[in-house]
């Protein structure tokens, strides 16, 4: 499994979790409640990363002449 590097952050009442390679962020009022809101966004994103991947791959690529 691929590793991300990930700051936190405490900003007025709330966490902030960020993901630096990826660019995603999520807060959360505690520390883990925003680390487990990233982990879920960067699961999306990277399964939607995939599936654009998949749909290209299958799109038939025209002949040349």
């Amino acid at each position: 499994m691929k590793e991300f590097n990930v700051v936190v952050i405490k900003r007025d009442r709330c966490y902030i979790a960020r993901c630096m390679e990826l660019g995603i962020a999520c807060q959360g009022e505690t520390e883990e409640e925003a680390k487990a809101g990233l982990i879920e966004a960067v699961e999306a994103y990277l399964e939607s990363y995939n599936n654009q991947a998949r749909v290209k791959e299958a799109k038939p690529k025209p002949a040349s002449i």
